[in-house]
């Protein structure tokens, strides 16, 4: 963990932060700066900026604005990190097998339907539309993963990987829509 001594921000920059939060520490800067590029508002509004050039990321207008995005930049971090959700969900509630044939996982299609992602005739993960078209930067992890595996059959290690990737963006997106609405009730000042 880091402590202030071993901190690289700039001093200037770290004092903004400790003029709201005198208690603030270098994790929570970082932990706000990761909310905020999770914020699907700050996407949506920089999100042409964002593929050409280094975010820009506002200071809080308060501590009630810092707060929320440092707790959200905390939680998203602690799952994107260990690529664990810390949901009691598992393999069993996203991954099915319709033939119930237990010996072989080859993705021959990647098709998603209806609340499904079809990987051959009789085998399918749960997801929703919105799991499925979920971006980070470019990239959609839940379709490229599958996509880059066309072809190959997966392990037990392979698909629990998966349906940890799937849960996780879950979470992500539970988690920023939870956190960014009360925000929303209780801070008038916006960062966009």
């Amino acid at each position: 963990m880091l402590d202030k001594s071993t901190h690289n921000l700039k001093d200037d920059c770290f004092n903004r932060f400790q003029k709201i939060d005198p208690k603030v520490t270098p994790v929570d800067v970082v932990d706000y700066v990761y909310g905020v590029l999770n914020d699907p508002k700050y996407l949506k509004e920089f999100n042409p900026l964002l593929k050409l050039n280094i975010p820009r990321v506002h200071f809080p207008h308060n501590k009630i604005q810092m707060d929320h995005y440092i707790k959200l930049g905390s939680s998203l971090r602690k799952i994107h990190v260990s690529l664990k959700p810390s949901s009691s969900l598992s393999i069993k509630d996203v991954f099915f097998d319709t033939a119930h044939i237990k010996t072989s996982v080859q993705i021959d299609k990647v098709l998603f339907d209806v609340d499904r992602i079809q990987i051959n005739d009789s085998q399918y993960f749960t997801a929703s539309k919105s799991i499925w078209e979920y971006k980070v930067g470019a990239s959609r992890p839940a379709r490229d993963w599958l996509e880059n595996r066309m072809g190959h059959t997966l392990s037990f290690n392979d698909i629990e990987a998966y349906a940890n990737i799937l849960l996780v963006i879950k979470e992500t997106l539970c988690l920023t829509d939870s956190v960014l609405l009360n925000l929303d009730k209780e801070d008038k000042g916006t960062l966009f």
